[in-house]
C-alpha cells in the first residue's frame, strides 16, 4: 500500500502479483491488489479484484469497494444499486454512512443520463 499511494502501483505490482500468487484465498490480497489499480485508474481492473475478494468474503465494505471503482468507470446505475445495498447491509455503521455520502450524489448524476 506504500507504493500504492506514493503513486508507485509500477513497483506494487509485482509484490501484489507474488501476495496473490502465494495466498490465493485471502480476501486482503485482492482488496489490495484492487486498491493498487484504482489508484492508477484501471478502474475496470480495480472492480474484477473487489469483486474477486467480495466473493471470497461477502462483506459490505468490499461491496462499496466494488461500487467504488464502477462509479469511477462511470457504471454509474450498478454503482447506485451497490452503495444503496451497502446502506441497508451496514446499517448503522460507518460504511452506512459512506454508501450514502457517495451514493446521493452518484444517483443524481445518473438521473442526468
Amino acid at each position: 500500500m506504500i507504493y500504492t499511494t506514493a503513486g508507485k502501483q509500477d513497483s506494487a505490482r509485482p509484490i501484489i502479483q507474488r501476495v496473490l500468487k502465494s495466498d490465493p484465498l485471502n480476501t486482503w490480497s485482492y482488496l489490495m491488489s484492487g486498491a493498487v489499480e484504482i489508484f492508477d485508474g484501471q478502474f475496470s481492473q480495480a472492480v474484477g479484484f473487489f469483486r474477486k475478494a467480495h466473493e471470497l468474503e461477502p462483506l459490505p465494505f468490499l461491496k462499496w469497494w466494488i461500487a467504488k471503482g464502477l462509479a469511477y468507470n462511470n457504471e454509474l446505475k450498478e454503482a447506485c444499486e451497490l452503495l444503496n445495498s451497502v446502506s441497508i447491509e451496514a446499517s448503522g455503521t460507518v460504511w452506512d454512512r459512506i454508501a450514502l455520502f457517495f451514493y446521493m450524489p452518484s444517483r443524481e448524476k445518473n438521473q442526468r443520463h
